[in-house]
């Protein structure tokens, strides 16, 4: 293979990776998106706080799995691998798990919960992975400007994995227990501060470039 060759092969995958994982993410997350809507306006009379946590915790998941993948593959790009086609759809898959889950028990609702932030600690491993690498030219540059936004949300969404997990475990123990309500609704929070944390991550970094 001469180099001209091989330069034109990294160039195609780095020109098209955006593109193809953002339509992905996007397809999958519209899905999600759609099922949420269909699965609460069925009843949207009768929402009380319980299911209203539930619904506030899928929808910012939604929000913050777009808003990481558009951020990650607008800055970095990579070969893809196995992993970066299993992830997302694995992510889709525990949304409509929790979706389906709106009206069962807290303790069902939140086992979802925490195996679909599971994933995404995959996911940002992967992430951070790759972004580390830069294997092509676009993911140098980036790492000059957001370097630390993959490895801090490694972190941050392990943080959110222990959390939910402490979770599930107090829902299952036998100490008492508050209202379901409380547990959806400090789920909600607890995705919420991440959503809320990328400006520290990116936001700010990127404006800071600028100047």
């Amino acid at each position: 293979m001469t180099e001209d060759a091989r330069a034109k092969a990294v160039k195609r995958v780095e020109n098209s990776f955006r593109d193809i994982y953002l339509t992905l993410i996007s397809i999958i997350q519209g899905v999600a998106l759609g099922f949420l809507v269909q699965a609460v306006g069925t009843d949207y009379r009768h929402i009380g706080a319980d299911r209203a946590g539930r619904t506030a915790a899928i929808f910012i998941l939604i929000v913050i799995i777009w808003q990481e993948y558009v951020i990650g593959s607008t800055m970095y790009a990579w070969i893809p691998r196995t992993i970066d086609a299993l992830v997302p759809f694995l992510l889709g898959a525990g949304q409509g798990l929790m979706i389906a889950a709106l009206d069962g028990t807290i303790t069902e609702f939140l086992f979802f919960y925490t195996c679909t932030i599971g994933i995404g600690v995959v996911a940002a491993i992967n992430y951070a992975r790759n972004a580390t690498a830069g294997e092509l030219e676009s993911t140098r540059d980036a790492q000059l400007v957001i370097a630390v936004h993959p490895r801090l949300l490694v972190w941050l969404d392990s943080i959110g994995l222990v959390l939910s997990a402490t979770l599930l475990i107090y829902a299952l123990s036998s100490l008492p227990q508050p209202s379901s309500a409380v547990l959806s609704w400090l789920s909600a929070a607890l995705v919420f501060g991440l959503l809320a944390s990328h400006y520290w991550r990116w936001v700010r970094p990127m404006r800071e470039a600028l100047h």
